[in-house]
């Protein structure tokens, strides 16, 4: 979970802000009810505009920016890149990492992250993110909003804008840390001891954050602070 959380994070580009969290599953089984549907298969997620990689290689190589994962009924698997990292040679914009050498990695081999999600219908849907089976640090559960950005002829879904479900207005962007965090929404209770997490209990404060963080992270334009997540093949590799 740590790895897509900081992927988001980073394509935020957010400080001075904090993420929804739940110690209880909020969303079940019930509330996929005309919910999208995700195409099975391996997805990227680029966390930023410049990240390149082959489409074709196998998922493992590709950089660390393009959160390789596969999709599995309600799992998600987090490939775990062992791509080689590449210096940026200057100026900002340029691609931060290369394809893997043949016979080159990063040093130990790093496994393969596995999370289960519900994604729950409305508008807009929301996905819970709940933390891998073993892991006994961050946020048992996870909020993020969804939107549909393009399906097959089956109206399996294979494109998507995801955005972190925030407690608050975010009141710095891109790094300045010294703005003190508003209030959390109606319904969230910040952490105790926790700054970067607030604690729902109920599912109606989660799709008011959500619907919230969409318009205060949105620009409509390329540069604005969502994500972007599209199939790529069948497979799991």
């Amino acid at each position: 979970m740590r790895k897509l959380l900081s992927a988001l994070m980073v394509a935020l580009g957010l400080s001075g802000c904090s993420m929804v969290t739940s110690d209880q599953p909020l969303f079940q089984q019930a509330d996929t009810k005309d919910a999208p549907v995700l195409r099975p298969g391996v997805w990227a997620m680029p966390d930023k505009a410049e990240c390149v990689f082959d489409a074709k290689a196998a998922a493992a190589t590709w950089p660390k920016c393009a959160n390789a994962t596969v999709v599995a009924g309600d799992t998600f698997i987090q490939i775990a890149s062992t791509a080689v990292e590449k210096q940026d040679s200057g100026g900002e914009g340029e691609a931060a990492a290369a394809p893997a050498e043949t016979g080159k990695s990063e040093g130990a081999t790093k496994a393969n992250q596995t999370m289960r999600f519900v994604l729950a219908g409305g508008q807009p849907p929301v996905l819970q993110l709940q933390r891998p089976s073993g892991e006994t640090k961050g946020p048992p559960f996870v909020y993020a909003g969804v939107r549909v950005t393009a399906s097959d002829d089956q109206k399996r879904v294979t494109g998507l804008k995801v955005w972190l479900a925030l407690c608050s207005k975010p009141e710095a962007l891109k790094g300045d840390l010294n703005v003190k965090p508003a209030p959390p929404l109606p319904g969230l209770i910040m952490r105790k001891g926790n700054p970067t997490e607030c604690v729902a209990t109920a599912k109606d404060p989660v799709r008011n954050s959500v619907i919230k963080s969409e318009a205060w992270l949105s620009g409509g334009d390329p540069k604005d602070m969502i994500m972007q997540a599209h199939w790529v093949r069948d497979g799991d590799s």
